[in-house]
């Protein structure tokens, strides 16, 4: 198994980041930035999942 479906299957969809609801997914480049620790690869890989 690669690194990207492990990653994906241990992200915990029980909670949602605020920039959920904010984001305009449909968008043909997004950027996310943040420091370390703040949700923004679990984001992702929420969205992703």
């Amino acid at each position: 198994m690669d690194l990207s479906n492990v990653l994906l299957d241990r992200t915990n969809l029980d909670f949602s980041h605020y920039l959920d609801q904010e984001i305009d997914w449909s968008d043909g480049l997004i950027g996310i930035k943040g420091a370390r620790g703040t949700g923004t690869t679990t984001l992702l890989l929420q969205y992703l999942k």
